[in-house]
């Protein structure tokens, strides 16, 4: 009877730790808690080089627009904070006679949302001789601060161009463009421009020239190269009095491409005249680096 009191005592005991071990029952009818699976959203994956999106607050625009893709046609503005130096050489020649050569050095800034201010000190190489040209002063105000929100994505350009020994000279622009279709970047830009001082002569000579720019740009390896072409229509006279406006029709084709990123880059166009007003040659070199 001792041994069988003690047996059962001790399997008593046994049965009770072995309920308390582990945390959970396991005896006849207990089971462990269920365990609910937890779906993990799978990782965002990184935006595309053109993808619009905003970063620390600021909205970024796609990466074609922070470019000057169409060196004769401007297209939207840079954004806010951002900054680029550029070069430029510019070759003209007009018909019977001898080429002449503009030197530009230029700083871009987009100080707000939607004003960006363009800073150039022009130099001018023509019969043997290098001398200062003038500067400009250029601001690009977009209607709409968000690119792609707004069809054609409108932006105003304004230019003051103080010239050396010469009238001074003002432009209004109104540019327009984005993507075509995928790859395809076209750009538009109506302009007026005209003296707004008078230069050596004792009369003003308001020389008045109006007319449009395009271009069009195929993206062959995405922003790091883009082929394409450019056109101009313009019509200028000396005089508001002259009867006759000189025509000028212009095209040719335009290379963009990012050498090293935004930290170098390169444009060209050259333009070759097709009306006898127009020039014969009317190109553009420029070096870039954005910071």
């Amino acid at each position: 009877m001792v041994k069988r009191g003690v047996l059962g005592v001790i399997l008593l005991c046994a049965s009770a730790g072995a309920q308390e071990t582990g945390g959970f029952g396991v005896g006849p009818g207990d089971r462990p808690p269920e365990v609910v699976p937890v779906e993990v959203p799978p990782a965002a994956s990184a935006p595309p080089d053109d993808y619009q999106t905003t970063v620390r607050g600021k909205q970024k625009s796609p990466t074609f627009t922070q470019d000057r893709t169409f060196p004769g046609t401007r297209f939207w503005k840079l954004d806010h904070g951002e900054m680029q130096v550029e070069s430029w050489w510019r070759l003209r020649k007009k018909r019977d006679q001898d080429a002449f050569h503009i030197f530009q050095f230029e700083f871009e800034v987009g100080l707000t949302p939607r004003v960006q201010l363009d800073i150039y000190e022009n130099l001018i190489y023509e019969n043997g001789e290098l001398r200062q040209e003038g500067n400009q002063i250029e601001a690009r105000i977009a209607f709409d601060p968000v690119y792609g929100r707004t069809p054609m994505n409108p932006v105003l350009y304004l230019e003051w161009h103080p010239v050396h020994l010469a009238a001074d000279r003002a432009e209004v622009r109104l540019l327009g463009g984005g993507e075509v279709m995928p790859r395809l970047l076209g750009a538009v830009n109506l302009f007026y421009e005209q003296n707004i001082t008078h230069g050596p002569e004792p009369e003003f000579i308001a020389n008045p020239e109006f007319g449009f720019t395009a271009g069009a740009s195929y993206a062959l390896a995405g922003q790091k190269l883009r082929a394409g072409a450019e056109v101009k229509l313009a019509f200028e006279k000396e005089t508001f009095d002259d009867e006759r406006w000189e025509k000028q029709f212009l095209v040719g084709p335009s290379l963009s491409t990012r050498l090293l990123g935004k930290q170098l880059k390169l444009f060209a166009t050259m333009l070759f005249g097709v009306t006898d007003d127009a020039k014969q040659l009317d190109g553009f070199l420029i070096l870039a680096s954005g910071f």
